[in-house]
């Protein structure tokens, strides 16, 4: 009840979702749930609410993408399969809002990465290029909830 009275009191609402609510551990991504999670959204903007996501999962949904398990990665490994992945997650969150017509332009790529957008090729590229021969140097992509 308390927690009721908050959320109705408050003008801003920070969610935040861990990698096990977007993805279990068999790697298989929680469409569902995400897709109801949408409309919860979307009802608490009907209210006038204004909601900020903080999302872990790129690295999660990396390791997917890649076919790698996270057990054994570097920092600078983690940081290369969380940008594949943050791609993953930026598509994902996409398609799943775009369900109950929620724009999510507030999610956007680190300012100082110089590369603006993915075509799927290039990704595949990158893919391949890190299973095969590793990580040179690593490609940062975070999320700037403002």
């Amino acid at each position: 009840m308390l927690f009721k009275m908050y959320l109705e009191n408050s003008k801003t609402i920070i969610v935040k979702i861990g990698s096990s609510l977007i993805i279990d551990d068999k790697k298989v991504i929680r469409k569902k749930w995400l897709l109801e999670f949408a409309k919860d959204i979307k009802a608490l903007r009907k209210k006038n609410k204004n909601i900020i996501i903080v999302s872990s999962g790129a690295i999660a949904l990396g390791c997917k993408k890649l076919n790698i398990t996270k057990k054994k990665l570097k920092i600078d490994q983690s940081q290369a399969v969380a940008s594949v992945g943050q791609i993953e997650l930026m598509n994902l969150f996409k398609e799943v809002f775009a369900n109950q017509k929620i724009n999510i332009s507030q999610i956007a790529p680190n300012p100082l990465q110089p590369r603006k957008s993915f075509k799927d090729d290039e990704l595949k590229e990158l893919t391949s290029s890190i299973k095969n021969q590793g990580l040179n140097q690593p490609k940062i992509v975070t999320i700037n909830s403002k």
